[in-house]
């Protein structure tokens, strides 16, 4: 929807987008499977300790205005 929105914006596609944004607010979109975190030994962090953690710079693949 978005990309294309981007390439030719239309009403429809900005009213759809708005409509998927206002029914995925504040809901989970990922969820762990059972097991998959104890399989791979990744222990639950949180928001402040991910703040805090060094990763690599992201790639910057687009930027929507």
């Amino acid at each position: 929807m978005l990309r294309d929105y981007l390439a030719d914006p239309s009403d429809q596609d900005r009213l759809l987008l708005t409509a998927s944004a206002n029914a995925f607010k504040g809901k989970r979109q990922l969820v762990w499977s059972n097991g998959l975190k104890a399989r791979f030994n990744l222990k639950d962090l949180t928001d402040e300790e991910l703040a805090k953690k060094k990763e690599e710079p992201a790639d910057i693949l687009s930027i929507v205005p």
